[in-house]
């Protein structure tokens, strides 16, 4: 039974390649954010499988820098 299902925690780091400068000109570290995603799935039959999944985005003070930007 344990076979049908199924649980992933994947991680994600998220970094600009381009410098990062702040309204005030100051420059500001690269990295952005880091993002989780958790999901689960439980496959009922070889057709059919139920999966759900939940998000979450920690963003840096970088990336609330880029957001201002718009």
């Amino acid at each position: 039974m344990t076979d049908n299902f199924l649980a992933k925690i994947i991680p994600h780091y998220f970094a600009s390649v381009a410098t990062i400068v702040n309204s005030d000109g100051t420059k500001m570290d690269n990295y952005l954010e880091t993002e989780v995603d958790f999901t689960l799935g439980y496959k009922l039959t070889k057709s059919i499988a139920i999966n759900g999944g939940y998000s979450q985005m920690f963003a840096t003070e970088s990336m609330e820098a880029l957001r201002r930007r718009k």
